[in-house]
């Protein structure tokens, strides 16, 4: 088994190569020989438009939110190497994940449809659950969306089967032990690279990345410095106190202290403070706050004189195999994270906060990750569970009600569940807990004792004997929700560009037969600040202009109601 072995000049190259090549170019961005293109359709979407290194095409179309997460109707077309479609899915998103059902039409008028709840698959109608007794099936049945974008681009079932089959021989004949999965898969996936594997390697080694920057997009990190961009009244050490209180709680347990983030925070404020100020509303606002970011961590990173980890480079590795890259990066974060410390200088947390960040990558891998999941319940050993939230109702100005739903047991009965809330994204067991009992399955709970001034954040969790797993997390205020609109798998009515906005604002939406139709502005005291009523609307698409120029800055509700009073609603952010 070979030993890969680093140093700090080498970490940086790793570092830039993810970074510039994938989080800051986002406009017109190469990786792996990928390029990747944003573009402003001018009516609040945008296009991304991913071209591969063999050619392929991947384009993506839709409306994003404040932290650049899919949100609402989206389409992705598929393209083969010659420039033709060879598949167009419609699907519903939130928050960046699949909820609703997905359509994927295919040049010769087939269709197959899958229903997701958050991102997790569900069926669509009830029915027996497909069997998981090999790492394909687990792979086909969660990620069906992920399977789809191989085989459109050129790799059968069959091959992916075979792929992930040989993967299972090894793990078989050598009866490796867990805890040695991640090197062992790493080995194997080496020596599969040298046979007829190699492109579909390392074409996965794209994906991943790529997946890895989504996932990253909700970082506790990355949303503090957003939200401390737009606003510019606190400091990033405020923010993070204030909105992602457990995020100072993780990097406590990696030997950051509240001081030793706040001398961090102090450096990072003035090196983002030497930047020219940047429109809010320009499309790429979060690119070049996200290059700002990554730049600002570097070069704390580069100011310290002392080695994280004082180790040689074994074997020189190009830069343009996404695969090796992402191997890299995968050690070098666990040997960060895992160091004991004392008092930690700046560059310290900075690079404990980059590991962090980039961690996400390591989750992106969804065939290592149904490997590992195959093995560890071949081997007789619980994985966490699978959770998912979703926002029911606001009952009064005082209580709200929320979901959860246990899809998984990961192998393991499932000991305790409920639902976690606080005023602090991503809340955790030691914030406010409501228990729901055991077992997988939904359940659903009042939260009470709130205040219609304060947002709220709630998931759901999951404990079984491998630890405790988190759903998604919601936002909401009690005068409405925030985020997850309803727990249907339905469509968002309401679109909302530019969000966020400063100065003007148009409100886009479908009608069908409708006589009145009311729109209201409202912050997040309750308050009506804007409204507007219309009599005898015109069939399908409508639109409305606002001007929130005198606004404050802040989260505002838009709600249509009609003449029956069926309301649906959407989040404005107001920044300056």
């Amino acid at each position: 088994m070979k030993k890969l072995k680093f140093n700090k000049v080498y970490w940086r190259n790793i570092i830039s190569f993810l970074i510039f090549g994938v989080f800051i170019h986002f406009a017109m961005s190469t990786i792996t020989g990928t390029n990747q293109q944003k573009r402003d359709l001018g009516d609040g979407r945008v296009e991304i438009a991913r071209i591969y290194s063999d050619g392929t095409e991947e384009i993506i179309q839709g409306r994003s939110d404040g932290y650049e997460s899919w949100q609402g109707p989206t389409t992705i077309e598929y393209k083969d190497d010659m420039g033709m479609r060879t598949a167009f899915e419609e699907v519903n998103m939130v928050d960046g994940k699949r909820h609703g059902k997905s359509i994927v039409t295919y040049p010769g008028g087939g269709q197959t449809v899958f229903c997701y709840n958050m991102g997790e698959r569900v069926e669509c109608e009830k029915s027996a659950l497909a069997g998981h007794n090999s790492s394909y099936e687990i792979l086909s049945y969660k990620y069906p969306w992920f399977t789809l974008k191989l085989n459109v681009f050129g790799f059968s079932d069959d091959y992916i089967k075979a792929y992930m089959d040989t993967l299972e021989t090894v793990f078989n004949e050598l009866k490796a032990e867990i805890d040695n999965f991640e090197d062992l898969y790493d080995e194997t996936d080496d020596i599969l690279s040298e046979t007829h594997y190699e492109r579909f390697i390392s074409f996965n080694g794209e994906l991943t990345l790529y997946l890895g920057v989504e996932l990253s997009k909700n970082s506790e990190f990355r949303r503090a410095v957003l939200d401390q961009q737009r606003s510019k009244d606190n400091s990033l050490n405020d923010v993070i106190k204030n909105n992602y209180p457990n995020y100072l709680n993780m990097l406590n347990e990696y030997g950051v202290s509240g001081a030793d983030f706040e001398a961090f925070g102090h450096v990072f404020d003035s090196l983002m403070n030497t930047y020219t100020p940047l429109d809010v509303n320009d499309v790429f606002f979060i690119d070049s706050v996200d290059t700002r970011m990554y730049n600002a961590i570097m070069w704390i990173y580069d100011s310290g004189d002392n080695d994280l980890i004082a180790l040689d480079l074994q074997k020189s590795l190009s830069l343009i195999n996404a695969r090796e890259a992402l191997q890299m990066l995968s050690k070098k974060s666990n040997l960060v994270l895992a160091q004991d410390r004392n008092d930690i200088a700046p560059d310290q947390v900075s690079a404990i906060v980059l590991s962090l960040l980039l961690m996400n990558f390591t989750d992106a891998d969804l065939i290592r990750n149904s490997v590992f999941e195959w093995y560890s319940l071949e081997q007789g050993m619980a994985i966490l569970p699978t959770a998912t939230t979703s926002f029911v109702n606001r009952n009064s100005a005082s209580s709200v009600t929320v979901s959860g739903n246990i899809s998984a047991d990961g192998g393991a009965d499932i000991s305790a569940r409920g639902i976690v809330w606080s005023t602090g994204f991503n809340p955790l067991l030691s914030d406010n807990v409501i228990s729901l009992g055991t077992g997988t399955g939904s359940f659903e709970t009042q939260i009470t004792g709130l205040n219609e001034t304060n947002t709220y954040y709630a998931r759901s969790y999951a404990t079984n004997s491998a630890g405790t797993a988190y759903g998604n997390c919601l936002m909401f205020t009690t005068n409405l929700a925030v985020g997850i609109q309803s727990s249907e798998l339905s469509d968002t009515k309401i679109s909302i560009y530019p969000n966020p906005a400063s100065e003007k604002v148009n409100v886009s939406f479908s009608l069908s037969g409708a006589k009145y139709i009311e729109i209201t502005i409202i912050n997040m005291n309750g308050q009506t600040v804007k409204n507007i009523k219309m009599e005898n609307p015109v069939e399908g698409e409508n639109q409305v202009n606002f001007d929130v120029s005198e606004l404050e800055t802040g989260i505002y509700q838009v709600l249509i109601k009609n003449e029956d009073n069926s309301i649906d609603a959407n989040k404005l952010i107001i920044t300056r």
